[in-house]
């Protein structure tokens, strides 16, 4: 199936891409222009087609037919030994590409509602804060006082939440590895 066909079909798709001048093989072989690119459904990871250009196309092909007509998952091709050089590791590394977009979209969204709620807590606590800061302004405060401290709180509360995510995310993580069914890890160091 293509693009059009899944849009069409209203499915909700995810595109993975590799290139071949970003394996060894295409490399090896001086192929700058080939690709192979991966549709799957969003939410079940179902391959639901393969588009391949260039060198070798034919013979690599068949690889995503079998996975399709097996209704396999993209995760196949994560889990697969792939021989070094070939081009067939052109559908791990498209596999990883599409996990990596849909986790992209995903962390996108949250962040985006992360800004929302943010906004209206601060609209929320200013009104609480408009008192405070009549009382400060008559006792002599003046605006750049107001400003550091304002943004000296912010800091403060965005530093101990980041701290407070971290200490949350290394507990929960053992829990979520099995969920997602990825080797999920922490690389401070990396």
């Amino acid at each position: 199936r293509t693009q059009e066909d899944l849009t069409k079909a209203d499915i909700p798709f995810g595109i993975g891409v590799a290139r071949y001048r970003e394996i060894a093989r295409g490399q090896i072989i001086g192929d700058e222009t080939g690709m192979l690119k991966l549709l799957f459904h969003r939410y079940t990871r179902e391959l639901l087609g393969v588009h391949i250009i260039g060198e070798g196309a034919t013979e690599l092909i068949h690889v995503g037919q079998a996975v399709i007509a097996y209704r396999g998952k993209i995760d196949y091709f994560i889990d697969t030994l792939f021989n070094y050089p070939t081009l067939a590791e052109c559908y791990k590394v498209a596999a990883l590409d599409g996990i990596n977009r849909l986790n992209t979209s995903i962390n996108s969204l949250v962040t985006q509602v992360q800004s929302a709620n943010f906004m209206n807590l601060s609209t929320a606590r200013s009104a609480q804060r408009a008192r405070e800061v009549g009382v400060r302004k008559v006792f002599g405060s003046d605006r750049s006082n107001l400003v550091v401290q304002f943004l000296g709180e912010s800091t403060l509360t965005s530093f101990l939440s980041f701290i407070l995510g971290l200490v949350l995310l290394y507990t929960v993580l053992p829990l979520l590895r099995p969920i997602a069914g990825l080797a999920l890890e922490l690389h401070f160091r990396d």
